[in-house]
């Protein structure tokens, strides 16, 4: 099974909560593209986009993405949005409204404008002169031949060729309507264009113009195409209208309106690499595959800086690497794809608008995905498809406490969760927590605020708390208990004897192939629990040998090395269990992170912090940054 993170934007802490799933995590059948969840990163002012509409967005051989906008065309490098100014040469005294764009050749850009033809040189970083004879408010550009194009205006549909310079109008004896807003080649002997009273198509063969009837059959007036896309998959013509969307099939002349769409002018459309639809309307932007009839519409949330930046979409574009650009009123929303990492909202995996800052993650041997934070636990099965939160205040599923620190499934399979409220045991038969109290012999110290619980070779469960140490306790007793307070077989705390534990605020537990139990702490260092004697060895910035490079224990475990790995804040340390010789490993890239969970897959020490996820290979100790965004990542579980 992959890795599972889960991670919160920086700029947007407890609000946008998602789940970033490794490679491929079937459980929860989860698309990079296609109708699951999308988040967007938006392109404005923030990076120099100044332009609040974007109308049409293109990629040069060199990967810079050129939009063209209400205040002209701006090139975009990742980083930085720049604007290009129309020059004196142009003949302009400025740019206008740039509808659409066409790279032609390996370094122009034909920009379609409500001022004429505009040519943009890349190379030069200029606009070159333009041809005359050409009509205004150029809203679609399509190559012909390698020397000839079609141009769509509101005054009329031009073929111009370049060699020649000789731009020549379509008369109204061939296209009746002169208004032509999209252009569509399908193959090399027809072409179709989208028109304010209708679609047209061109056949190359014969030279006419013929119009395509869509829907019902009867000529239709004022029927506004605004977009089309050629889907070879499904061998049909997606029309885009002014109120609606229609497959037509150009082999049978059939056309059908799919009904989802009915209201929305559809303004733009793209197939993904999922084969589902994308089409931006004035109501938000639709993702649909046409063979399940799923679909998704995807609008601006206000509290979700990751959502849809505008709800009126003018263009969708996807790039060479298949991120997917969208055009709005307000702005750029990038959706940028990543086939080995999919991510998940919590808000649509839950259908609540709360958040949850998750501290722990568990996908037991049964399917299910738990999810512990701060705001409570959720279980996902993903047999069922369901989704159920626990949480403190519910009537129907809840919890003694909020906060869950730790998740852990038992030798036996049953899940333990460790909350501020004590531990508590998942009944499968009631699909409830039940809570255990666990306390020492003299009745001073308890578990009720654990942090972290797990089981040795002898099926007791060790539970490490805040205040009241660890417990270790025989599972059997805890479950006959009948809800009365138990007291441990053993605790282990900081008493000042020579078994003392180092800290009194636990937060890590992990048994070694020895049987020795270890104990991470809150900024006191690290603990050993010799199993055979009883004995404790601590391991502290003070200590005289075994001495730590730090106390800050922030996350810890023992791999299938058999090595202890340990976070120490903005760094890692692998220790012998046995010899307790020790390793550092720093990167200049957690010098101001905290690095909150560790995982091991078996080859590599995956680290999650605030900085970002990072790898460690186990054998050469080489740490890698794994590109997965601009995420603080708090939980990890293989």
């Amino acid at each position: 099974m992959p890795p599972i993170f889960s991670c919160r934007s920086p700029r947007c802490i407890g609000l946008s909560l998602a789940l970033v799933f490794g490679l491929l995590l079937n459980a929860l059948q989860v698309s990079a593209h296609g109708v699951k969840y999308h988040e967007f990163k938006p392109i404005d002012r923030r990076q120099g986009m100044d332009a609040s509409v974007v109308y049409c967005v293109t990629q040069d051989t060199q990967g810079l993405i050129w939009m063209g906008t209400n205040q002209g065309l701006y090139s975009f490098d990742g980083y930085t949005a720049r604007n290009h100014l129309a020059s004196a040469r142009t003949g302009q005294d400025e740019m206008g409204v740039v509808y659409c764009a066409s790279l032609v050749d390996s370094t122009h850009i034909w920009l379609g404008t409500e001022n004429g033809l505009l040519i943009f040189n890349t190379f030069t970083d200029r606009f070159e002169p333009s041809p005359g004879g050409l009509p205004e408010n150029i809203r679609a550009i399509s190559r012909i031949n390698d020397h000839t194009f079609w141009l769509g205006s509101m005054n009329g549909l031009y073929r111009y060729d370049v060699t020649t310079q000789i731009a020549a109008k379509i008369s109204d004896a061939l296209l009746p309507d002169q208004t032509v807003y999209s252009i569509l080649r399908f193959d090399e002997n027809n072409y179709y264009f989208g028109t304010y009273n209708g679609l047209y198509r061109y056949n190359v063969t014969t030279g006419l113009f013929e119009h395509v009837t869509l829907g019902n059959g009867h000529w239709s007036p004022n029927q506004l195409i605004l977009s089309l896309l050629a889907d070879y998959q499904r061998n049909c013509v997606w029309v885009g209208v002014e109120g609606g969307l229609f497959a037509y099939t150009p082999s049978t002349h059939q056309s059908v309106e799919v009904s989802l769409f009915k209201g929305n002018s559809i303004k733009s459309l793209l197939i993904d690499n999922q084969n589902c639809l994308w089409a931006g309307t004035d109501n938000g932007l639709f993702i649909y595959e046409p063979t399940t009839q799923q679909s998704r519409l995807i609008r601006h949330d206000a509290l979700n800086d990751r959502s849809l930046v505008n709800n009126i979409v003018w263009t969708v574009f996807a790039d060479k690497e298949q991120n997917i650009w969208l055009g709005t009123d307000g702005g750029v929303s990038l959706f940028q794809y990543n086939n080995r990492y999919k991510v998940q909202s919590i808000s649509e995996l839950t259908g609540s608008s709360e958040g949850n800052q998750i501290i722990s993650l568990l996908a037991d041997s049964k399917g299910n995905l738990w999810l512990g934070g701060t705001n409570g636990l959720i279980k996902h099965d993903k047999h069922q498809g369901t989704t159920v939160w626990y949480q403190q205040n519910s009537n129907t599923h809840p919890l003694p406490h909020n906060k869950v620190r730790f998740i852990f499934e038992d030798m036996d399979g049953d899940v333990w969760i460790a909350t501020d409220g004590s531990i508590c045991r998942y009944d499968d038969n009631t699909a409830q927590f039940v809570r255990y109290q666990i306390e020492d012999e003299t009745h001073t110290r308890n578990a009720n605020w654990a942090y972290a619980i797990c089981q040795d070779e002898t099926r007791k469960l060790w539970v490490a708390t805040c205040l009241g140490g660890v417990f270790v306790v025989d599972k059997h007793r805890l479950l006959t208990s009948n809800g009365k307070s138990i007291v441990a077989d053993r605790n282990y705390f900081t008493n000042g004897g020579v078994n003392a534990l180092s800290g009194s605020m636990l937060q890590c537990l992990s048994p070694d192939a020895d049987h020795n139990m270890w104990v991470g702490t809150y900024r006191a260092g690290i603990n050993k629990i010799d199993r055979l004697n009883q004995q404790v060895i601590q391991f502290t910035d003070q200590s005289a040998v075994n001495r730590l490079p730090s106390n800050d224990v922030t996350a810890m475990l023992v791999a299938s090395d058999g090595y202890l790995w340990i976070a120490l804040r903005n760094r890692v340390l692998r220790m012998h269990t046995r010899e307790h010789s020790m390793q550092e490993i720093t990167d200049s890239r957690l010098s101001d992170a905290y690095i909150s969970a560790l995982a091991d897959d078996g080859k590599r020490i995956w680290v999650c912090s605030s900085t970002g996820l990072f790898v460690i290979d186990k054998v050469s100790l080489l740490m890698k940054q794994v590109n997965t965004g601009n995420n603080y990542y708090s939980s990890v579980h293989y």
